[in-house]
């Protein structure tokens, strides 16, 4: 898998893909807050070959790290979406998103139709309350108006954890997903990126003409089956699967099982 950065107007977007061009269109893969591609790592190399496979880290997450003001709401993140694709020549592609990254794969839809021949939504967050199942990271940004960076990157990775059924492997991923947070301007980023969360976020009644779409959740993750049920209701003719003993972080914790739902939708 090969990485690189490329520059949209005043952001840096970091990215890795792998495959080959094919069979099917493209596949990007979106991670939510405060994940980043490393969210993906071992789901993507168990995909069928014949495709190119793009994973990005979201601006304000991982290698892509936001300036001072970035812009880190959904809308932002959609239109940087489209900005890749123009970038890397995707004229078409299928989204695969988890989490809050699911918000922002239906504003790519939303924004341009044709650019998305599906979609992959895996453990939605529900629009009306985004932050609903991360329990003490509600409270983080008022903390955050005093806290030092690192103090504010402890907090968050101590919610990460929390959401991981795999005790040994949610200190390592946690980790990785909360170290940008603690370095210089790091605070800042973790407000911005909470700010855009806090209130509900209105999303495009997809009833007309909706894209094909499949929805993935974790069974014993009470606050994803939820989410995941009304956004299987709202896009007609949406498949609803449930993963078996599975919690929020299904890619990282249940990769063999995602591939094969994965490659199952994209065959078909």
């Amino acid at each position: 898998m090969r990485g690189e950065f490329v520059e949209l107007e005043r952001d840096r977007l970091y990215y890795f893909a792998a495959g080959t061009r094919g069979q099917g269109d493209p596949v990007v893969f979106l991670h939510g807050f405060p994940t980043t591609s490393h969210l993906w790592r071992e789901v993507v190399p168990l995909l069928p070959a014949g495709r190119r496979y793009i994973v990005t880290d979201q601006l304000g997450c991982g290698r892509s790290v936001a300036g001072p003001g970035a812009d880190l709401g959904l809308d932002a993140h959609a239109r940087r979406v489209l900005c890749l694709l123009d970038r890397l020549g995707v004229k078409r592609t299928s989204v695969v998103a988890h989490g809050v990254g699911a918000l922002t794969a239906v504003r790519v839809w939303q924004l341009d139709p044709s650019r998305v021949s599906d979609l992959v939504l895996v453990n939605p967050a529900p629009p009306e309350r985004p932050l609903r199942g991360w329990g003490s990271l509600r409270w983080i940004r008022g903390v955050t108006r005093w806290a030092s960076s690192a103090l504010g990157a402890s907090l968050l990775h101590g919610a990460l954890v929390k959401r991981f059924v795999d005790t040994a492997r949610a200190t390592h991923s946690a980790d990785l997903y909360a170290r940008p947070f603690a370095a210089q301007g790091g605070r800042d980023a973790l407000r911005a990126h909470l700010h855009a969360l806090t209130g509900p976020i209105s999303l495009p009644d997809m009833g007309d003409t909706p894209p094909r779409a499949s929805i993935i959740c974790g069974r014993d993750d009470r606050s994803d089956r939820r989410a995941a049920a009304a956004f299987a209701a709202s896009i007609p003719g949406a498949t609803l699967h449930e993963v078996p003993a599975a919690g929020h972080f299904i890619p990282e914790e249940h990769p063999e099982q995602l591939a094969v739902l994965l490659a199952s939708h994209l065959a078909s």
